[in-house]
């Protein structure tokens, strides 16, 4: 959403390269970005390094353009940044079996919590990348950002209608794979 208050930040950031009002910008926006970059970045030291980036552009752009809607330029930016890592980089893939048994050593029952935290979160990674880039931002929008459907679809530059549309279907699917693997697990047990 484009406010008085952005619009002021914007425009001093245009006009007078000011550093203070796009600081302020960046204190808002980064919480949101940085979920995105980790969700689809191999590691957090990767997703850092594309927050960086990303925010230079963002600055570089603000700095020569008049923008209307900066949440969509920010993640238009971010969706760029990750797309030149992947172009940049050959990434190998390495499966869970060729990493051996030493990798999956408990030490302690505080340590089987750690793994049990780690696999739930990497269960739900794997589940969104089983959603369209679409969908996995309206996700990541609504429930990890906390925003409201309009703000979600403001975002994405999409009308409210398809912004449900979206996070309806992407809910279904991944509650679908959750469970699966959740009945999986539990056969393991």
């Amino acid at each position: 959403m484009s406010t008085p208050r952005h619009q002021l930040l914007l425009y001093r950031i245009r006009i007078h390269k000011d550093a203070k009002a796009f600081t302020t910008l960046f204190i808002e926006y980064k919480p949101g970005v940085m979920r995105f970059l980790v969700t689809k970045l191999p590691t957090k030291q990767d997703a850092e390094d594309a927050l960086t980036t990303t925010f230079v552009r963002v600055w570089n752009y603000l700095t020569t353009s008049k923008v209307d809607k900066l949440g969509g330029l920010i993640f238009t930016i971010a969706r760029t940044v990750v797309a030149d890592y992947y172009r940049s980089r050959k990434l190998e893939m390495v499966s869970i079996e060729s990493a051996g048994e030493d990798a999956l050593e408990i030490t302690s029952r505080q340590g089987s919590f750690q793994i049990m935290a780690e696999t739930d979160v990497e269960l739900m990674k794997r589940s969104l990348l089983l959603l369209d880039e679409t969908q996995q931002q309206a996700i990541i929008l609504r429930f990890f950002d906390g925003l409201s459907i309009r703000e979600v679809a403001e975002r994405l530059e999409k009308s409210e209608g398809a912004t449900s549309v979206y996070i309806h279907r992407a809910l279904k699917i991944l509650r679908e794979k959750i469970s699966h693997d959740g009945q999986r697990t539990d056969q393991l047990a």
